[in-house]
This record gives structure tokens, C-alpha cells and sequence, in this order.
């Protein structure tokens, strides 16, 4: 997972398949917005904790703007398990990079064939 710090919300990107369901916060696969008033309520939650403990979390401060950061294959690797069509939508207004930008569309077209 990943944690994206974005003055609201906090962006949450998992890079497993799973759903996971930690009382009221459903985490889906690939990135998750959440408030950051209800991550502050979920925060140190054993369920969430346990995905720090085992290393699946990196939290970065930009935002959005951490996605530029990210490798070009990360950041289709992550647009190809997002199940979220408004995320992806935002995911691509911020991404500059065509190959992203193509993964980003590719995903949102086979969600609007589901």
C-alpha cells in the first residue's frame, strides 16, 4: 500500500488484489481516497496497523504530485488494479506521462465495460 498525504484526503494505494474491509473503511485494490477525518478515526486500527507492520505502506507528502515520482511502470502497475473510476479520473489529470496516461484510460474503459 501507499499512503498519500493530499490536504483532505489521504490517498490510500494498495498493490495487492484483495478487497479489505477494516470495520466502516473498505480498502479496494490499487488507490482508495479517504477523508482525513475518517482516517484519523481508522488510523491505529489493528486491521490498518498491521499493514505498517508489515511493510506495506509508504507515505508520501505530495499529494497527487507523488505520482510523478513514481516510476513509469509503478504508476501503470497502479493505475492497471485501481478499481475506483473517480480516483483514476484525478490520477490522470495530475499525469503527464502518455504511457501512464494510456494505462489510466485502458483501465477506466474496462471498468465502464464491467
Amino acid at each position: 500500500m501507499l499512503f498519500i498525504n493530499n490536504e483532505n484526503h489521504v490517498i490510500i494505494m494498495r498493490t495487492d488484489k484483495a478487497e479489505r474491509d477494516e470495520g466502516k473503511l473498505v480498502l479496494y485494490p490499487g488507490a482508495n481516497e479517504v477523508a482525513s477525518s475518517k482516517w484519523d478515526l481508522f488510523k491505529d486500527h489493528p486491521g490498518v496497523k498491521s499493514y505498517f507492520d508489515v511493510g506495506e505502506v509508504e507515505i508520501r507528502e505530495k499529494g497527487y504530485e507523488s505520482l510523478k515520482s513514481m516510476s513509469v511502470r509503478e504508476a501503470i502497475d497502479l493505475a492497471k488494479i485501481t478499481v475506483q473510476k473517480p480516483l483514476l479520473e484525478k490520477m490522470a489529470k495530475h499525469e503527464d506521462r502518455k504511457a501512464v496516461k494510456d494505462a489510466i484510460a485502458a483501465q477506466l474503459a474496462e471498468l465502464d465495460a464491467k
